[in-house]
């Protein structure tokens, strides 16, 4: 197993736990905040019912439902706002890691093989229609210069020569047999 797949998988698993304890925290909380409200919300009609008349209860908690209604869609709709709008929740989200393991030379050529790992980051689901790859590289007679990309000079080279290309959706023998 390479070194750059171990560390992958290492960080995998530290992401894996940090999740997980993260969602232990998550309904703590929440359960300690159920029960609070709860608690609170009983103290307070207990508290209500015993100092008002029943008409004047009945316009209070008549006003209170009305706060509540209001509170209760203003924070819906900021939810809604930052977990589909803000933060593309209902949109897909992949990850990509790319590696290029550089195996050995053969005469003046490298051997390598290149992998792409595609993870969805989304609950969203994400179809390929097309997924292709080029390997391009240099001679040591070439010149390269930095690519101009909008006015702005990026650190990034085109790479004259093409030494492969192809499609990584196109080994699969049934199309819907390829990882989506």
């Amino acid at each position: 197993m390479s070194a750059v797949r171990r560390a992958r998988e290492v960080k995998e698993q530290q992401a894996k736990a940090k999740k997980k304890a993260a969602a232990w925290l998550t309904i703590i909380a929440s359960v300690l905040l159920y029960v609070g409200g709860v608690v609170a919300g009983v103290v307070i009609a207990i508290l209500l019912i015993c100092w008002l008349k029943p008409e004047e209860f009945r316009n209070y908690t008549t006003g209170l439902q009305s706060i509540a209604t209001i509170a209760a869609l203003v924070i819906g709709g900021g939810w809604a706002y930052w977990r589909f709008i803000r933060f593309r929740e209902g949109k897909p989200k992949i990850d990509l890691t790319l590696d290029v393991v550089f195996i050995r030379t053969q005469g003046p050529c490298w051997i390598i093989t290149v992998e792409a790992l595609l993870e969805s980051k989304s609950k969203v689901r994400h179809q390929f229609e097309d997924f292709t790859f080029e390997i391009r590289h240099t001679l040591p007679a070439d010149e390269l210069h930095n690519k101009i990309v909008d006015d702005e000079i990026t650190l990034s080279a085109k790479f004259p020569h093409v030494a492969a290309e192809g499609s990584w959706l196109k080994d699969a023998e049934d199309p819907d047999d390829t990882d989506h």
